[in-house]
């Protein structure tokens, strides 16, 4: 028997970047697992309290994620913009989703 969790959020327009594909292709895995674990508030190595406060708020929720060749990805969903990215911690610095 499998347990499926709700999602706890809408994840919107969901897109990935070119540097987030590079290393899940390397790492033989695909985003929507993320996703899928972003969406149900599986938060893996991201700040939970503060994606509390923004799914309260209507703000930024942030996931991190270790690949299993443990790079790090983000999965970010900005609620008020209605759309989520999977992207690397240094992309979303420099450009946002």
């Amino acid at each position: 028997m499998s347990i499926r969790l709700k999602k706890r959020f809408p994840l919107g327009k969901v897109r990935a970047t070119f540097g987030a594909l590079g290393f899940l292709l390397d790492a033989g895995q695909d985003a929507d697992f993320f996703f899928h674990r972003h969406g149900r508030g599986d938060w893996g190595y991201g700040d939970a309290a503060a994606n509390e406060a923004a799914l309260a708020t209507g703000g930024t929720v942030i996931s991190e994620y270790r690949t299993l060749r443990n790079e790090r990805i983000w999965v970010v969903t900005d609620l008020a913009l209605k759309r989520t990215a999977c992207i690397l911690p240094r992309e979303y610095e420099m450009d946002g989703i």
